[in-house]
């Protein structure tokens, strides 16, 4: 059997706290009506819309 890891120079993760989580799951249902997202998908929506609402305004720093 093989063994399928996450590509590390892809993908990092995060923690969110039990409010946080339970609301991701919650807009998981509703921001795409008909198609339920994950909640990664969820949060690379919301990110993706604020960073064009700051339309290039946002830095990045020397760490990201």
């Amino acid at each position: 059997k093989d063994i399928l890891m996450t590509d590390v120079s892809k993908y990092k993760s995060l923690a969110v706290d039990h409010s946080c989580y339970d609301k991701l799951s919650i807009l998981a249902k509703h921001l795409a009506p008909g198609v339920t997202l994950s909640r990664s998908q969820v949060i690379r929506m919301l990110v993706e819309e604020k960073a064009r609402k700051l339309n290039g305004k946002a830095k990045r720093t020397k760490s990201s």
